[in-house]
């Protein structure tokens, strides 16, 4: 913030520094042109700014500008306070719909200082509600963490108007104290009558059981504003900020702001919540080396998700073989006018911002202007007079746009990427009033995996598939850009009539629209409506086959189920000449035939592919510039080595291993490594860039009479990582048998080393196996007739403990075990040598250099490619002396298993008895004089079913 600030020229000769980039170059002199950290009147300077923006912009912008006045020191938005005033917070009463239909109203407080919502376990109990995982920290004052495991999409609506929404909200035990703090004496304010407030009773202290922040605050607010000025004991207005502000809402009318002093008695409450998740840098890094946790799966889907495809299923129209869909939205089209605001003024600042950097270089500019013609000319979109959008009428949207560059592509180098995600004057986007869809495809693992399985290949592209789909005329007023050809010339309007980049909905609207010409035309169509379904990752198609006429007879059906939607296909490839031999050249990837040609490596969902080899490349990520090695750039350089299977995986846990010790040094993001984690950095880089190409067979090779079945196995190092592989290990009917691996998996280990032992280490990589063995299992099984599954470890330990019952284990161990058994209950587990084991290489990483070479990871352990191997059951020692086991509590501490010591060692037992009573003692009546019968037990039923035992009347007692 304070480098936003212009210092005067005349005052920058006070600001110099001295710096040189090399001790052989003379020292140059730097003169600071902003105001720099470190002064003393930097941060008074900063704050005087902020009220100046706000005195300056408060018509236009009377909430933020109140905000900026009131509630701003320096950086951090806050609500304060001072000795003389007490400030209250603006309230709501809303509703919410439970599941059994009853509603439910709350109070809720509106924070634009906060970046998230939250609501809390009691109201989400009470609706009904089933939470999902969102690891997700809290920042408070002071830096203060709290972290919040769960959400919710909470549908919250209006008591006042038909105004809902559907807001994620984060989920606590308490927000805050009740608010007010005391009740408040409205005899001292000077309120206006007739006013329709959001929470009639904001002057009595109640719950709260939400705090709505600016991502649904700004949302809600309506242009309307008005202040208070209460009057003080003597009758005479008090100053200007003891104000209270009243702001009109979709909710009611909400008040906040400084109240005069003796309306209200108590303590100071000040709100600061900033959300930490995800997107944070640090979090992100995190994850490398966070230990396997076992996540929760709650079956209901997101109520977002199934509106979304409620939405679609309801309005979606295939009419003259092209689709049509709406935008699926949050609210009806009819309220999204009052809600969305006004969007042109920010969409032409950042037109003259865009037209600048293309006038700086023609030639991006020309090919911008080209994207730009061919979008009209294919009737994406036309021009509209922009006068034609009255906003007191209709909706409008107008979305900034900027150009992305892929000098790599065949096709279009340029292209435009249009942005519905810029803030309105009301801070809302269209993105933000959209649906997010499911995903409705399957995953990159899966279709990789899916890939390899087949001798034939074919790989194609869905040619822009995106604007092949028609948007419903009734929303295409919410998808305008801003256009001109030249600076000279007026600018105009162009109304985008297709699905586009850059909204919310886009990606599922148009992966949706190709299930949907599955699901119609599934009966004409079966292997392309297969493919489809299973084989299209977003407009990628990859498809393999061990039958040649399979292979042709699947790209003649895809291209002419693709037709029936107006969906054409290019950038052909296959292993096979003749599966291409009726595609015209201009529309393959190579448009030459060169049976001479080397270089015939083509790039399909991020992986190099060589048609003519048949082999998956990998290559070094290029070379790393030593002079800008910072903590930064060497996350940047790690993130290239893209390996969505694992191929890779035991040079990328080095790297990660690394980034680790980066993580425990505290090191800064722009700052330079410690010397030790520097020199093995470099080294690192250094064995990457001198790597030769690793190539992988496509191909996993085997028929319909071999004999396939699934190894995995798993390892854990102390040190550095815990991790497992995957092979196919395929035995033919004459005897011969192939292991080839298929994917591999890794985890780096926690920081915090403190109860993580090594068997837990080892069972985290038998838990990791197991989620991976599934995985692919099911993936396999829509093509493989998978005859067994053996996984194996070589912690005895663990091997134990999967075949002990939960009740004996500790909490840690048992839930692990508890979930292995789920994924693995009809698969054996099997011991193996640490020398035998391929996951020691993942768990413990090599160098570059020796992956290439090791057969142990390619092909697996040698004695797996005898087809005469006999898979042993392992014998494991269940005994209670392994570790993790629960003791019993009848036995002692010191001994382990049984009584025996404890009877070998047995003392005549010495206890106290009470003196008789002398009645008893000096008794004239002689014993059994009287005797009564009396049942005892219970008593060990060797003895009798049934005893009985003489008591003597004259002294009650037994003898």
């Amino acid at each position: 913030m304070f480098r936003n600030i212009l210092v005067d020229p005349a005052f920058t000769s006070l600001q110099n520094i001295l710096w040189r980039d090399d001790p052989s170059q003379p020292i140059k002199c730097i003169r600071l042109d902003r105001v720099t950290y470190g002064l003393k009147s930097s941060s008074y300077l900063a704050t005087r700014c902020l009220i100046e923006l706000a005195n300056r912009y408060e018509n236009e912008y009377p909430l933020a500008a109140f905000i900026l006045r009131n509630n701003t020191y320096v950086d951090d938005v806050l609500y304060s306070h001072n000795n003389n005033s007490n400030v209250l917070l603006p309230t709501a009463r809303v509703k919410a719909i439970a599941k059994d239909g009853t509603e439910v109203h709350f109070k809720a407080l509106l924070d634009s200082g906060s970046q998230v919502s939250i609501v809390t376990s009691k109201l989400v109990q009470l609706l009904g509600l089933t939470p999902k995982q969102s690891a997700t920290n809290i920042i408070g004052i002071s830096n203060a963490k709290n972290h919040l495991k769960y959400c919710v999409p909470l549908e919250i609506h209006s008591l006042k108007s038909t105004f809902k929404t559907i807001v994620t909200c984060h989920i606590t035990d308490q927000i805050t104290s009740q608010l007010p703090q005391s009740k408040i004496n409205l005899d001292e304010l000077q309120l206006p009558s007739n006013i329709e407030w959001a929470d009639e009773q904001f002057n009595v202290p109640s719950d709260i059981h939400m705090l709505m922040g600016a991502n649904i605050m700004f949302q809600v607010l309506l242009p309307e504003k008005s202040s208070v000025t209460p009057a003080n004991n003597s009758g005479k207005q008090s100053p200007a900020q003891n104000d209270l502000h009243i702001f009109n809402t979709h909710f009611g009318h909400i008040i906040g702001g400084s109240l005069p002093t003796g309306s209200i008695k108590g303590q100071i409450l000040c709100n600061k919540v900033v959300l930490k998740c995800e997107m944070d840098l640090n979090e992100t890094l995190g994850q490398f080396w966070t230990t396997e946790k076992v996540p929760e799966i709650f079956s209901e889907k997101s109520p977002e998700h199934e509106l979304c495809e409620q939405i679609f299923q309801n309005s979606v129209e295939l009419k003259d073989k092209q689709f049509q869909v709406p935008l699926p939205l949050k609210l009806p089209l009819s309220e999204v006018k009052e809600t969305l605001g006004d969007s042109f003024n920010l969409a032409l600042k950042r037109f003259h911002n865009l037209e600048k950097k293309l006038m700086a270089n023609p030639e991006l500019f020309m090919q911008y202007k080209q994207f730009i013609h061919e979008f009209l000319s294919l009737g994406h979109g036309h021009y509209v007079d922009i006068e034609m959008y009255d906003i007191n009428k209709q909706a409008a949207y107008y979305m900034p746009h900027h150009a992305i560059i892929k000098p790599e592509s065949k096709t279009t180098k340029v292209r435009s990427v249009f942005d519905a995600s810029m803030k309105t004057n009301k801070k809302v986007s269209l993105n933000d009033l959209q649906l997010n869809g499911p995903v409705v495809q399957r995953d990159l693992f899966d279709i990789m995996l899916l890939f390899r399985l087949g001798r034939y290949t074919i790989t194609s592209d869905i040619k822009r598939m995106f604007r092949n789909i028609l948007v419903d005329p009734a929303f295409t007023s919410l998808q305008n850009i801003l256009w001109r050809d030249d600076p000279s010339q007026p600018i105009k309007c162009i109304r985008l009539d297709r699905v586009t980049y850059g909204l919310k909905s886009s990606s599922y609207l148009a992966t949706r629209c190709l299930i949907e010409l599955a699901n119609r035309y599934e009966n004409e169509y079966p292997l392309a409506a297969f493919i489809l379904r299973n084989n299209t990752y977003v407009d990628d198609v990859l498809y393999s086959h061990n039958d040649l006429a399979t292979v042709r007879e699947a790209k003649q059906q895809l291209c002419s189920l693709l037709s029936l939607g107006s969906f054409n296909t290019h950038k052909w490839s296959s292993n096979n000449e003749l599966v291409l031999s009726d595609i015209p050249l201009e529309d393959q990837h190579f448009d030459s035939i060169d049976l001479q040609k080397d270089n015939y490596n083509m790039k399909t969902l991020g992986l190099q592919i060589n048609t003519k080899e048949d082999n998956f490349i990998i290559t070094s990520p290029g070379t790393f510039d030593t002079n800008l090695l910072t903590k930064r750039s060497i996350l940047s350089y790690i993130g290239r080595c893209y390996d969505p299977i694992g191929f890779i995986n035991p040079i990328i846990v080095v790297a990660k291993s690394i980034m680790q010790k980066l993580w425990i040094n505290n090191t800064d993001w722009n700052s330079c490594p410690p010397t030790d984690v520097e020199r093995e950095w470099i080294q690192f880089t250094e064995d990457l860039r001198v790597m030769e190409p690793i190539q992988i067979n496509r191909n996993v090779r085997f028929s319909d009479e071999d004999t396939v079945e699934l190894i995995g196995f798993a390892d854990a190092s102390s040190s550095t990582a815990h991790g497992c592989c995957i092979y196919l290990r395929v035995t033919t009917p004459t005897g011969n048998t192939t292991l080839h691996l298929l994917c591999s998996k890794s985890r780096i280990n926690p920081i915090q080393k403190k109860g993580m032992t090594v068997p837990r280490l080892e069972l985290n990589a038998a838990l990791l196996l197991s989620k991976l063995m599934s995985k692919t299992y099911d993936t396999l099984k829509l093509k493989v007739n998978v005859s067994k599954v053996y996984l194996f470890s070589d912690s005895q330990i663990v091997l134990a403990w999967l075949k002990m019952e939960l009740t004996n284990l500790q909490a840690y161990v048992a839930n692990r075990v508890n979930v292995i058994r789920q994924h693995t209950v009809s698969w054996q587990w099997l011991y193996i040598s640490t020398d035998n084991n391929p996951a020691d290489l993942v768990s413990r990483g090599v160098r570059p250099h020796e992956l290439s070479s090791c057969e142990q990871w390619w092909h697996g352990p040698r004695f797996l490619n005898d087809s005469e191997y006999n898979f042993p059951i392992t014998e494991t020692n269940t005994s209670s002396d392994l570790p993790e086991v629960k003791h019993c509590l009848v036995l002692s501490s010191d001994h382990g298993s049984h009584t025996g010591p404890l009877e070998q060692k047995a003392t005549v037992a010495k206890q106290l008895m009470g003196s008789l009573p002398a009645s008893r003692v000096t008794s004239t009546n002689r014993a059994f004089v009287r005797v009564g019968v009396d049942f005892a037990g219970p008593i060990d039923v060797k003895l009798s079913r049934e005893q009985c035992l003489p008591c003597c009347i004259s002294m009650t007692t037994y003898h």
